[in-house]
């Protein structure tokens, strides 16, 4: 033991520091950060957006019911619960609901619509909001049919699909740090561009 004392364990140190010398340190430094960036989840080879759009779809997908909101004729909002499928490639959302609903109503005179995707446990969210249309095409109704919707819709007449393009997309998600962090507490939000 007495052999690796103070003069050999100095003799290790100084060779570290000439290893670790001034053309090395910036490169350990950049290690150090890339390292701590990964390991706090802040490093991301996608852009900001495609990475919130990420987490946008998983809580999305999470969350299987949605609150509705449409507008009627005087200007006042209406809040429901709705069955959503999930969101496909451009995050549209489709959705059946009865032909004669208020909601129909409201979207036929109003298509601009929001979308709201609680993980209340969490304190996260998704917010998307579009425009709604009626879909009432037998074949597109089949192709979205879900076994579930039968004790709602005994057949497809019973039944209208709303689908939502979306337009904008705000998105909570505290353990992935995306939260507000200016005064007015404005959400992280997406404006997605649609092609023509």
């Amino acid at each position: 033991m007495q052999r690796f004392s103070n003069g050999r364990l100095a003799k290790v140190m100084v060779t570290e520091r000439q290893f670790i010398g001034p053309l090395h340190r910036p490169l350990c430094l950049a290690l150090v950060v890339c390292i701590s960036m990964i390991l706090t989840g802040r490093c991301y080879a996608q852009s900001d957006d495609h990475r919130t759009e990420a987490i946008a779809r998983s809580i999305m997908l999470e969350v299987r019911y949605a609150g509705l909101t449409t507008i009627d004729s005087t200007g006042q909002p209406f809040t429901r619960t709705m069955d959503t499928l999930p969101p496909d490639s451009l995050f549209q959302v489709w959705m059946a609901t009865n032909p004669i609903s208020r909601k129909v109503r409201h979207i036929r005179k109003n298509p601009a619509v929001s979308l709201y995707f609680p993980q209340s446990e969490k304190g996260n969210y998704v917010n998307l909001t579009g425009r709604a249309s009626l879909v009432d095409d037998p074949s597109t109704k089949s192709s979205k049919w879900q076994e579930d919707w039968a004790q709602y819709y005994p057949t497809l007449d019973d039944m209208i699909l709303i689908k939502i393009e979306p337009v904008r997309l705000e998105v909570v998600s505290y353990e992935h740090g995306l939260i507000s962090a200016t005064k007015d507490w404005q959400a992280p939000t997406i404006h997605l561009k649609r092609q023509p």
